[in-house]
């Protein structure tokens, strides 16, 4: 396993945790004000950290980080809302995966290798087991289901968005820092307007405001740093691969809280899931072996 597999891991890992802990312990937070609070905890840390400098060069593809943030965390809270943890993470990572797989076909100008290939048809396989189950209940209970895994949707094809414009942003000398410190600021306003439209900002008192900071720090604020390691790492495609580890994770870490029911499905779907992600790291490993052995023929 390399660098990049280890922050992507660890990263989806943290994100998971805060996911159950978010769908356990703030029930009574709305997604929204959520949002407005752990988005303005993020960027107000590292705008400390970056003294507030934004580096020159690459202003479109930080507008378009702005943008595609924005639309990822949105939907993704108000989804989380009407599932479970592992069945957003599903939707999310399936059309993640299907998202990258286009766009590294599209900018090769060819297709990914065909390890590549089978590893994402399984994820998308394993990810796709669980929406029957979800429509199943939407149809028992409301529509509040259906439009919550179109937003699981529009989140995974955001967040795949999301990437390419890291990478820009890098390449041009921004730091993981100066980003987390300058992405946020559409979706604090989107936050913003949520809220107003809500009833207006409560703020919460000490007892109440502790977890929802502590949830922001280990979900969102400390895998959106290892996020940005990552990129620097990987490509695209590998990242988003890497990060299918979403729902596995979610679905692992929801069977300690007593709000969430599993099915057998959500099982086979995850184990799909699972399988495929430890089949993309012995691919990977026995090609950076068989590259080790030619080199060393060649030295010889």
């Amino acid at each position: 396993m390399n660098s990049a597999h280890a922050l992507s891991f660890l990263a989806v890992l943290m994100q998971s945790t805060g996911k159950v802990m978010y769908g356990t312990f703030l029930e009574a937070v709305a997604p929204a004000q959520f949002l407005l609070i752990s988005f303005c905890v993020v960027a107000g840390v590292f705008l400390i950290i970056a003294r507030g400098r934004m580096p020159g060069g690459a202003r479109g593809a930080i507008v378009a980080v702005n943008l595609w943030t924005a639309v990822a965390f949105v939907c993704f809270f108000h989804a989380l809302k009407h599932l479970s943890p592992a069945a957003v993470g599903a939707i999310e990572i399936g059309v993640a995966v299907l998202v990258a797989v286009v766009l590294a076909s599209w900018r090769s100008r060819g297709r990914p290798h065909a390890a590549k290939w089978c590893v994402c048809a399984a994820i998308v396989g394993g990810c796709a087991l669980l929406v029957p189950v979800e429509l199943e209940r939407a149809a028992v209970t409301s529509w509040h289901t259906v439009f919550a895994i179109a937003a699981s949707a529009l989140a995974g094809a955001a967040s795949t968005l999301m990437v390419g414009a890291f990478r820009r942003l890098a390449d041009s000398g921004w730091g993981p820092a100066a980003i987390l410190a300058h992405r946020f600021y559409l979706t604090i306003a989107v936050a913003l307007v949520w809220v107003a439209m809500e009833g207006g900002v409560a703020v919460p008192a000490v007892d109440d405001a502790l977890p929802v900071v502590a949830v922001a720090v280990i979900g969102v604020m400390l895998p959106l740093l290892l996020v940005q390691f990552a990129v620097r790492k990987t490509d695209g495609l590998t990242l988003i691969i890497c990060m299918a580890l979403q729902p596995v994770m979610s679905f692992a870490l929801s069977m300690m809280s007593p709000v969430y029911e599993w099915q057998p499905v959500t099982l086979i779907g995850t184990l799909v899931v699972a399988g495929a992600l430890g089949f993309d790291v012995w691919v990977e490993r026995r090609g950076r072996a068989v590259v080790a052995v030619r080199a060393a023929q060649v030295a010889v």
